[in-house]
């Protein structure tokens, strides 16, 4: 019951969160961005019912950076808030990474298919994002793109190595995030998007989410 409540509070933080953008209201738009990894996080907690892995203890330290990341970028004024924020959630996309490639059951080399999205990841980004990007932010930004892609491809190499609704979500929770991440560096190098922090926040939350509700079902034993 407790982990239904937080996990209701977690979808109406981010109703007030798009309610406020569409409205325009700051404060409770930066409050509801500040409050809503820590509500993801105590979801997570309750959610493990005391079942402590590796795998789960790695969540919390990639939801901490993702916050840090949440937070850095509601300052816009000054680009170190943007690379710092990018720092934060590079170390969280690392922190993913490291989750994925053990929440596996089965040991299985690489298979093309398998790394063909993270190869789509890099290939948009080298050829249609990094044009675009300023030079003092050409390095972050790379970087930041491979690490989305092994974070993709970490998600990928699970297939048949845990159970169908933990390879599922991790996949398209994995997807979200690039999705999501695509989106803020279009709408800031490219072209403004309409609605854009909209789509951006929708889909990293569900990104979020689902990344953590993989992690979850891939140790429930009843699974």
């Amino acid at each position: 019951m407790k982990s239904k409540i937080l996990l209701g509070g977690y979808i109406l933080l981010i109703a007030i969160h798009l309610i406020a953008d569409l409205i325009s209201h700051e404060a409770y738009f930066q409050l509801s961005k500040v409050a809503l990894m820590p509500m993801l996080m105590f979801w997570v907690y309750t959610q493990a019912n005391g079942y402590v892995t590796l795998t789960r203890l790695l969540l919390f330290p990639a939801l901490v950076a993702s916050w840090g990341g949440d937070i850095f970028l509601l300052f816009q004024a000054n680009q170190w808030y943007f690379i710092s924020g990018l720092g934060c959630f590079l170390i969280g996309q690392l922190l993913y990474a490291l989750i994925f490639a053990k929440a596996k059951n089965l040991q299985r080399s690489f298979s093309f298919w398998q790394l063909t999205p993270g190869i789509f990841v890099v290939g948009f980004s080298f050829l249609v994002i990094t044009p675009q990007v300023p030079g003092e932010l050409l390095a972050p930004v790379g970087l930041y793109t491979l690490c989305l892609a092994l974070v993709l491809t970490s998600a990928m190499r699970r297939y048949q190595a845990t159970n169908h609704f933990s390879y599922k979500t991790g996949v398209i929770g994995s997807a979200l995030f690039v999705l999501s991440d695509s989106l803020i560096a279009i709408n800031k190098f490219w072209m403004t998007l309409p609605y854009a922090t909209i789509w951006i926040m929708t889909t990293y939350c569900l990104a979020q989410y689902l990344i953590c509700y993989s992690i979850l079902k891939h140790d429930d034993q009843s699974s």
